[in-house]
């Protein structure tokens, strides 16, 4: 993650900083030993990360000190992470803003060069969405010369897949700057942003698109998925290993019919249901139980065994929910707390 131009942040499931590049230290002037653990509402403003969520991908743009940045955001389903965050500097759009405001007052000449604005691709249409100009980027972006694009309408380009989706509809009914994240006939990924040009009358006379090459991004996350399947695989195997031991933690099994409770045990251990052990006294239910416990996300919490037979019937209320202090007679002057207050996000085994 060294090498990449923009900044590059791993979440977790929590969206807590996982680690980062060299460059997101540059960007965010901190170092990434003081950024992880935190949640990332911490790290960027909220504006940007109220929006971040696991239902899919998000584009945003903000301010800091080190100048104007985009942020983009994609979830992933891998072990212990939760999702992408790419920095990226866009002084490059602000610069060419202010050739935008030139536009405004004369919109019938355009008054930029297109082809040096690199390394953004620009792309011209008029009100109504014909094209005018495209920026030399356009083979690559696209996979046609902008002589056969030139004329046509984004409507049938989008059709016939050049790009999608359009921004030109959003910004005619919104009449504001639009940001999306497009997809090209080359399989290239962009971030675009289109911006309206008014005529004195107040009609949109232009629309100008500056889009901006995020391919390594999403190539990125497709390795990063295939690492993914690579650690699940492994986890696998590593179970699989596990499972054909005679020892587990103590625990010592030959015969081939407890080897196969204990198997199960594994599978129904990842589930947070009610499990029923059957069998006679001593016949190792409490000692299974506590395996099932062991090998479940429950482990770092109390395990709770309770002698059922044992308890009064009048007193099985108190000990299973507890009381506070002077609740009754002989109670504790401090109080008790019940034993499934005990077992809290652990596992209340009841004999």
């Amino acid at each position: 993650m060294g090498n990449l131009a923009d900044g590059l942040i791993l979440l977790d499931k929590f969206f807590r900083v996982k680690t980062g590049n060299m460059r997101a230290e540059m960007i965010l002037r901190h170092s990434l030993a003081s950024l992880v653990g935190k949640h990332i509402s911490e790290v960027l403003p909220s504006e940007c990360t109220s929006r971040l969520n696991n239902d899919g991908p998000a584009v945003t743009k903000f301010t800091t000190t080190a100048g104007d940045l985009l942020l983009l955001y994609e979830p992933v389903a891998l072990p212990d992470l939760g999702g992408i965050v790419i920095l990226r500097d866009v002084c490059w759009e602000n610069e060419l803003s202010r050739d935008i405001e030139c536009l405004k007052k004369s919109v019938n000449s355009l008054g930029i060069s297109i082809d040096s604005a690199a390394p953004a691709e620009i792309f011209v249409t008029d009100g109504d969405g014909k094209t005018l100009e495209v920026g030399l980027g356009c083979k690559e972006f696209y996979g046609v010369s902008a002589a056969e694009l030139i004329g046509r309408s984004v409507n049938e380009l989008e059709k016939e897949k050049y790009f999608f989706p359009s921004l030109t509809p959003i910004v005619k009914q919104t009449r504001k700057q639009v940001t999306i994240i497009q997809e090209t006939k080359t399989g290239k990924k962009l971030v675009a942003s289109a911006n309206p040009v008014f005529d004195e009358k107040g009609q949109i006379a232009r629309i100008i698109t500056i889009s901006r090459d995020i391919t390594e991004f999403y190539n990125l996350r497709k390795q990063l998925s295939k690492m993914g399947d690579s650690i699940r695989r492994y986890i696998t195997e590593i179970a699989d290993l596990k499972q054909d031991s005679n020892e587990l933690e103590g625990l010592i099994v030959k015969s081939p019919v407890m080897m196969k409770v204990v198997q199960t045990l594994r599978r129904i251990a990842s589930f947070d249901s009610t499990v029923l052990f059957l069998g006679e006294s001593g016949t190792g239910k409490g000692t299974l139980a506590r395996l099932l416990h062991r090998l479940s996300a429950r482990s770092s919490n109390n395990f709770v065994q309770v002698n059922c037979g044992a308890i009064p019937e009048n007193l099985m209320e108190s000990e299973f929910f507890g009381y506070v202090p002077g609740a009754f007679t002989g109670a504790q002057k401090a109080g008790k707390k019940g034993l499934v207050e005990l077992a809290h996000q652990g596992t209340l085994f009841l004999d």
